[in-house]
This record gives structure tokens, C-alpha cells and sequence, in this order.
């Protein structure tokens, strides 16, 4: 199966899709979750593993509680290790944000996030949380969501 349809899969399913496994930290490092996609059990996705527990920028001071930390995300097809993304856990461990690609546009800051990156972390909030409030937390760190291809993976082009 080639991974940007493995990456479509995911973005277009919906929780009631996955299987989730709480596995708790085993091992310093170690992810937290688990979750098999019931439809095909060979795509399987693990996450929350903390990589830094003091993630700073700019944006995550705009929360109740500026704590935050970064995170790993990690995709996996019949076993092997597919595809890998960062994430910020903000607001003291509240809600899972994409890190945003910064740019400056007429000399501001704009915190700009493909579309189908928003459907993929919101996803892990869900799966993580149940009911969330991923779009007022979105919308309160100032991101903009962009209409552009997510993920790229260089130098493939579908025939």
C-alpha cells in the first residue's frame, strides 16, 4: 500500500474507527497510546511520547496555562514505522496541537497549519480525550489552516 494512501486513510477516518489500547509508559520515552485501525489492522498509530516537557513558542503562551510539551506521533504499516510527526500537548496537558510552519505575512507572524494536519492531531486529541474543544484551542493559538498538501514526502510523485 504506498503511504500517502495509507496517510488518507487515516486523515478521512473518524474515531469510531479506531481501537485504542492505553499502554501507559512502560519505559521512560515509551508511547502512551496505542490504536489499530479496525477497518485495515495493519495500519496501527502510537503516540504521546513526550520529547520535551518545557516546548516553548510563541503561541503557547496564549493559554490559561502557558505549560507545554512536545510530542511524538508515530505511524506504523504491518509493523513498520511509516511516518512520524511532531505535536505540542498545551494548556497543561488540555489539548494536542499541530506546531504550526511560522511565516511572516506584511511583517506579522502567521501560524499556518495544512488542513489535513489539523484532521490528523485532532484526531489523536479525540482518541486521547473523547469530546474535545480542539477548534476553540486552534483558533485561540492564532493558526491559520491552509489549503495545502500534508503530508509531502520528498522525492515521490504518484505515476
Amino acid at each position: 500500500m504506498e503511504l500517502t494512501r495509507i496517510m488518507d486513510i487515516i486523515v478521512s477516518s473518524t474515531p469510531a474507527d479506531w481501537h485504542v489500547m492505553d499502554i501507559k509508559k512502560s519505559a521512560a520515552k515509551s508511547h502512551v497510546y496505542t490504536a489499530v485501525y479496525v477497518p485495515i489492522a495493519s495500519i496501527t498509530i502510537q503516540w504521546d511520547r513526550e520529547l520535551n516537557s518545557k516546548y516553548k513558542a510563541p503561541w503557547t503562551v496564549r493559554f490559561e496555562d502557558s505549560e507545554a510539551a512536545a510530542a511524538m506521533a508515530e505511524v506504523f504499516y504491518n509493523g513498520a514505522l511509516v511516518f512520524r510527526d511532531l505535536y505540542a500537548d498545551v494548556d497543561g496537558a488540555r489539548c494536542f496541537l499541530p506546531i504550526p510552519i511560522p511565516r511572516m505575512v506584511n511583517g506579522q507572524p502567521v501560524f499556518a497549519v495544512p488542513i489535513r494536519r489539523a484532521v490528523w492531531i485532532q484526531l489523536l486529541d479525540t482518541l486521547t480525550r473523547g469530546a474535545t474543544e480542539f477548534d476553540d484551542y486552534f483558533q485561540q493559538a492564532g493558526f491559520s489552516a491552509v489549503e495545502e498538501p500534508w503530508p509531502v514526502f520528498s522525492n515521490w510523485k504518484p505515476e
